[in-house]
C-alpha cells in the first residue's frame, strides 16, 4: 500500500532520475556557474516523521574548503534541536571548487532520507546519505550515476 510519504519519495526519485538525464550537458559548464545556480535560493528543506523535525542545508565552511551539507533534528517537536552535523565529505583539495547544493530531505518513522547534488567526482551527480535510526548516524555517501546503469559508491 502507498501511504502519502510513499508517494512523495516515488514521486522525489522520478525528479532525480529525470534531473540526472540532463546532467552530461550541464556538467561541461564551469563549476562556478553551477556554485551560483545552486546557491540562488536560501532554503532549508525540512522533514517531519511523527514528533522529529529534521532539517537539511548548504552553506559554506571555510574548514571544510567550501560548501558542506549539514543537518539537525528535533526529538520533541522543534523545541530544541540536536548538535549540526556534516553529512558531505571534506573537500580535500581546496583548489577544486566543489558544489554540494539543492537540498532534499524525506522521513518516515525513523527512516531519513538526505540528497544533494555534486560535482565531486568531476561531473555533476546525484547523490544521498540514509538514516534508519532517526538521523543519529547516517550510512555511507552513495552516488546515484546514470551513466553506469545503476548506483555506485
Amino acid at each position: 500500500m502507498i501511504n502519502h510519504q510513499s508517494a512523495i519519495t516515488i514521486g522525489a526519485i522520478a525528479v532525480i532520475t529525470t534531473m540526472m538525464m540532463s546532467v552530461p550537458v550541464a556538467s561541461a559548464l564551469p563549476p562556478k556557474y553551477f556554485q551560483e545556480i545552486l546557491s540562488r535560493s536560501l532554503l532549508v528543506p525540512v522533514a517531519v516523521s511523527g514528533n522529529n523535525i529534521y532539517a537539511a542545508w548548504n552553506n559554506a565552511s571555510a574548514a571544510l574548503h567550501g560548501v558542506a551539507i549539514f543537518f539537525t533534528k528535533s526529538n520533541d517537536g522543534g523545541k530544541t534541536f540536536a548538535k549540526t552535523i556534516v553529512l558531505s565529505p571534506p573537500n580535500t583539495n581546496p583548489k577544486i571548487d566543489v558544489v554540494y547544493g539543492n537540498v532534499s530531505i524525506s522521513a518516515s518513522g525513523s527512516n531519513v532520507v538526505v540528497t544533494w547534488w555534486t560535482n565531486a567526482t568531476g561531473a555533476l551527480n546525484p547523490v544521498m546519505r540514509t538514516s534508519s535510526d532517526g538521523g543519529n548516524t547516517f550510512a555511507n555517501l552513495v552516488r546515484l550515476n546514470s551513466t553506469s546503469g545503476g548506483i555506485n559508491k
